[in-house]
C-alpha cells in the first residue's frame, strides 16, 4: 500500500525524546524483552496502554534538487578494476546531520589521496569516492 503511488502508506514521524517520552509513558506495563531493546530510553515496559494519539503531519510534496559528488582517480595498472568508497549525506530537521561519521571518513580519505597524488603517487586500481544526497525514502 502506498500514498500517492510513491510514499509508504504506514505513517511514520521522527519524534524528539521530549515528544516521545510522554507517549511511551502511557503505553502500559508490559515488560520489554530485555534491556538492550530500549536503546537510549529508560524503559521498563512498552504497551499496549490507554494512550490515544492524533497526529497531524504537514508534509511538502515538492520535488527538490539533489547533488551527488563522484571523484575518480584512474588506476595506473588496472584501471578497469575499482575500489569504491562512499557514504550518503543529508540533514534532518534543524541541521542534524546523518551520517556525518561516515561522510567524514570519505572526506578524510579524499584529503589523504590528494596529498599522495600531489607527491606523484598513482594507485594501481581506479579509486572512486562517492557522496550522495537524498538517501532517505521519499526525499526526492
Amino acid at each position: 500500500y502506498t500514498l500517492f503511488g510513491k510514499l509508504p502508506g504506514i505513517p511514520i514521524q521522527p519524534l524528539s525524546y521530549g515528544d516521545a517520552a510522554p507517549l511511551l509513558k502511557e503505553l502500559g506495563v508490559n515488560t520489554i524483552p530485555d534491556r538492550s531493546w530500549s536503546g537510549g530510553f529508560n524503559l521498563s515496559h512498552i504497551g499496549p496502554g490507554p494512550a490515544k494519539v492524533r497526529v497531524h503531519v504537514d508534509v511538502s510534496f515538492n520535488v527538490t534538487p539533489i547533488w551527488n559528488v563522484i571523484g575518480v582517480i584512474k588506476g595506473a595498472v588496472e584501471p578497469d578494476r575499482m575500489v569504491i568508497m562512499g557514504s550518503h549525506r543529508d540533514a534532518w530537521s534543524f541541521g542534524a546531520v546523518d551520517p556525518i561519521s561516515g561522510h567524514s571518513c570519505v572526506a578524510e580519505v579524499a584529503r589523504g589521496l590528494g596529498k599522495l597524488l600531489s607527491d606523484g603517487w598513482k594507485p594501481r586500481r581506479t579509486i572512486m569516492l562517492c557522496s550522495w544526497d537524498a538517501e532517505e525514502y521519499g526525499l526526492i
